[in-house]
């Protein structure tokens, strides 16, 4: 029998709260996965996102456990949107600042990154990219590094 390391206790908590999770996760991606730029309850203009690394343009939205159900809209925000709605949401605003930000800057705006979204309960992960035409694709490979 293999000995579990402490990052399978991390993304397998006794509690189902969603807040537990959220920060199990950032400490995670933080410690294990050993990301930088990371921030939680990242203002997106439209709302916190719970997880965001900025730099890397990756927005995570944790569920309590068995609630990652990304069209389920009981699942979602308070606004009544689906999980995928709310991870569109966030990045929606986020691209929006980083057009406005950079226009201020340069007054010439290329062809952006595209925006990593997952949603999650530590247990399930959902991945996808959010293009260009606005859309969220699911992704079935992807690292965060």
């Amino acid at each position: 029998m293999s000995e579990k390391g402490p990052e399978w206790y991390l993304l397998n908590p006794n509690s189902n709260s969603e807040r537990t999770r959220h920060l199990n996760i950032f400490t995670w991606l933080r410690d294990t996965v050993k990301i930088k730029t990371l921030r939680t309850d990242f203002e997106t203009g439209d709302g916190p996102a719970d997880i965001c690394l900025p730099n890397k343009r990756i927005v995570i939205e944790v569920k309590q456990k068995g609630r990652a159900k990304p069209d389920d809209p009981s699942c979602g925000s308070k606004r009544g949107e689906t999980p995928k709605e709310q991870l569109k949401r966030y990045i929606k605003a986020r691209k929006k600042n980083e057009r406005t930000n950079l226009y201020n800057y340069s007054k010439k705006i290329e062809k952006y990154e595209e925006y990593v979204g997952i949603i999650t309960d530590s247990q399930i992960w959902y991945i996808y990219i959010y293009t260009n035409l606005g859309k969220l694709e699911p992704i079935e490979d992807w690292k965060f590094c």
